[in-house]
């Protein structure tokens, strides 16, 4: 996808030339664009002093560098122009309308706890890191703002970079590249989570952060509270592409889950859930799934060397625990499996 400019004027092109250098946008310019050249064109900017020429398109702005007058309009109405943009004084208007149109390009997975400690976070989290060996760049967000335990289970709490609250003191638009450079990197997983601050930003700041790295990533993982869950309608999981509930496998989880439940798959029609095993509990992984009417998409055995690894600072990347490691690898061969799943339809 590309900005398409039909002009000979060499103070308009220069103009845009040096707006697309600083958005790192694709610009062809044209006198006669092709058919494809059209066709590709997220928006068509169309110098109104080119004469004897017919372009369709959904998008086309008229770019002058002379006073707007009665003819300008006029050549506006004849082309079905969305916008008139000046040089210079449009320039801010053509920062934004030069910048491409965010597309999802990754796969987005939401992980929740269907009940309290169901360790929903220590899975995301280690899932993350178990994926790097499958995707080629992987973003953990914490959508916890009111928790900082995401940076202990990762290990990285001295680390240097933006979290949450860093987002309240930005002013105007920043780049899903500006935001992934600005993140802390562990293990080549990109992390956005929060501090000890008490600082929350809004869900519509939220989302459109979600979406820049959503735009710009293959795999990311949305560490979901229970609140989220427990709300009827949460924007986040409906954004995902799957949301897996993770449910201890007890009874009083399984009993816990089922608002959980109930409201993942009113957000979201990919719903699956990932059992955590408890040593002496009586039900099976197949059995929670059963009870809850779900996919089972994995379960995961509790093994505390898990928790003793992270109490001594070395990071859940760093924990290569039997049973868990490996179940956590079949997790993340079933998001490979959704993907292409995805990429196929």
């Amino acid at each position: 996808m590309h900005a398409l400019l039909v002009s000979t004027n060499d103070r308009i092109i220069a103009e845009f030339e040096k707006i697309v250098a600083v958005t790192q946008s694709k610009l062809e310019v044209s006198i006669f664009p092709t058919r494809d050249q059209i066709k590709n064109a997220y928006r068509v900017f169309i110098d109104p002093d080119v004469t004897d020429i017919q372009i369709e398109h959904p998008t086309i702005a008229l770019v002058t560098g002379r006073p707007v007058g009665t003819d300008t309009w006029k050549q506006a109405m004849s082309f079905n122009a969305t916008y008139v943009a000046t040089i210079p004084e449009s320039r801010d208007w053509l920062l934004d309308n030069l910048t491409a149109p965010i597309t999802q390009k990754a796969l987005c997975v939401a992980i929740v706890p269907g009940a309290g400690g169901a360790g929903a976070s220590t899975i995301a989290s280690a899932l993350a890191f178990q994926a790097t060996s499958i995707f080629e760049s992987v973003c953990l967000i914490d959508c916890d703002q009111t928790n900082a335990g995401l940076d202990i289970i990762l290990g990285i709490e001295g680390q240097q970079g933006m979290r949450w609250p860093d987002f309240r003191s930005l002013s105007g638009a920043i780049s899903a590249t500006d935001i992934l450079r600005g993140l802390p990197v562990r293990d080549n997983v990109s992390i956005l989570s929060t501090n000890s601050e008490d600082s929350v930003i809004g869900i519509q700041e939220v989302l459109e952060i979600v979406r820049q790295i959503l735009s710009t990533t293959d795999l990311v993982i949305l560490d979901l509270s229970r609140d989220a869950g427990l709300s009827k309608d949460s924007e986040l999981m409906a954004l995902a592409d799957m949301i897996w509930v993770v449910v201890p496998a007890t009874v009083r989880g399984s009993a816990s889950a089922d608002l959980v439940v109930a409201n993942a798959t009113d957000n979201n029609e990919n719903v699956e859930l990932v059992v955590r095993s408890i040593p002496g509990a009586t039900l099976t992984p197949l059995e929670v799934a059963q009870i809850l009417n779900l996919p089972l998409a994995g379960y995961v055995s509790t093994d505390t060397r898990v928790v003793e690894q992270i109490e001594q600072g070395f990071g859940i990347s760093s924990v290569h625990v039997g049973g868990f490691t490996r179940s956590m690898n079949l997790l993340a061969n079933r998001l490979s499996s959704a993907n292409d799943s995805q990429l196929v339809a």
